[in-house]
């Protein structure tokens, strides 16, 4: 059996190695070269797409940049026609779909294509959503709940790209959304306002294929502007603020539910406070871009690293940046308080790298990485 050990990169955060073995950590990663919040984020082909939000006075951006972790490098793109926050955004057949409202007043639907760093209007949706969750099913693009002219919404559309054409779908079971991710071909969304609050503990999924709404285990803690990515089969809600109903304060919190047992979970916390975030996942890694610690708008970015796992003949799978340099340990028995170096690697020209330890070097032995 095969079992990688995915290796602590940085130890400074105060996450201790035997922590980090069974929840992961995280990182800061190369902060974007313009700080905003309310910042929307999507993946293609391994590269990070952030795609407008404000500044901390609240004014729209119009920025486009855009992350490559193999050169740990941020490059600006053709900023987006039309400025705008909390947008609406799916990255689909290798093109950025983004959709919403700068005003609650006018809609829009604008595509960028990676290929020709380009944007094309589309047709905007039917309602002017602005503060709208998203996710991509069956390449189409959802929005759900948000605001129009005022008011939070229960709208759910959803946005086909070969037809170029938006169709409204069932209600959501409450009026806003938090944020919104796609799991096994079902959308999950946390809900923003409950009992007047901007804040709610309350978690629901829609099925794309029975038009249907269904509430399930609400979160532990009642939060706003979470991100919500899915890793490994679990998803994470991660930062967020309490709202109107409670003492204003951004989190670093992390909350973990498990579809499979209908359960929470804490995870490890964040680095720092954040809500409005941008976030997506790259090799299972999370990232979580921008946002606000409820003060200043934010050009942060961090990562959170995937936990170790030790077997006795395990492969190595180092996750780091490029250029680092890793000391491979081994030891007989976990329970040994002292692991004996054995070589090093360098991480030489991507940020990830396997190594066959059950061929390479002796099987019966217990193998980490320790960033140098």
């Amino acid at each position: 059996m095969v079992v990688s050990l995915f290796t602590a990169v940085v130890l400074s955060s105060g996450v201790s190695r035997g922590h980090a073995q069974q929840t992961g950590f995280w990182i800061y990663e190369p902060p974007m070269p313009t700080a905003r919040q309310n910042v929307s984020a999507a993946q293609i082909n391994g590269h990070i797409y952030a795609v407008g939000g404000n500044d901390s006075m609240g004014n729209p951006s119009s920025s486009l940049e855009v992350y490559d972790p193999v050169s740990n490098l941020w490059v600006e793109k053709a900023p987006i026609p039309t400025p705008g926050a909390i947008q609406g955004i799916g990255a689909i057949n290798g093109l950025i779909y983004v959709a919403g409202s700068p005003d609650q007043q006018n809609g829009y639907c604008e595509v960028y294509n990676p290929t020709n760093d380009s944007w094309t209007s589309k047709t905007p949706p039917p309602v002017p959503l602005s503060q709208v969750a998203h996710a991509v099913v069956g390449g189409k693009l959802y929005l759900i709940g948000g605001c129009a002219y005022g008011w939070y919404t229960t709208y759910t559309l959803v946005y086909d790209p070969a037809t170029d054409s938006w169709q409204f779908k069932a209600s959501t079971p409450n009026v806003g959304c938090n944020a919104c991710c796609a799991y096994n071909g079902k959308i999950y969304a946390m809900h923003a306002q409950q009992n007047g609050c901007y804040n709610s503990d309350m978690v629901s999924v829609y099925d794309p294929a029975t038009d249907a709404w269904t509430t399930i285990t609400s979160m532990p803690t009642s939060v706003q502007w979470v991100g919500l990515e899915v890793v490994n089969g679990l998803i994470y809600a991660i930062g967020g603020g309490h709202g109107q109903c409670q003492t204003f304060a951004v989190t670093n919190l992390v909350q973990i539910y498990n579809p499979n047992t209908h359960t929470w979970t804490n995870g490890p916390a964040m680095l720092g406070p954040v809500e409005t975030m941008g976030t997506c996942v790259i090799n299972n890694v999370l990232y979580a871009v921008g946002g606000t610690d409820g003060t200043n708008a934010l050009a942060s970015m961090e990562a959170l690293m995937p936990p170790m796992s030790i077997n006795m003949y395990a492969g190595l799978t180092l996750y780091g940046k490029v250029g680092s340099t890793y000391e491979i340990d081994y030891c007989s028995n976990l329970a040994a308080s002292n692991w004996t170096a054995l070589t090093t690697v360098v991480l030489s020209n991507n940020p990830y790298l396997y190594i066959d330890t059950n061929s390479t070097y002796f099987s019966h032995r217990f193998y980490r990485a320790v960033q140098q």
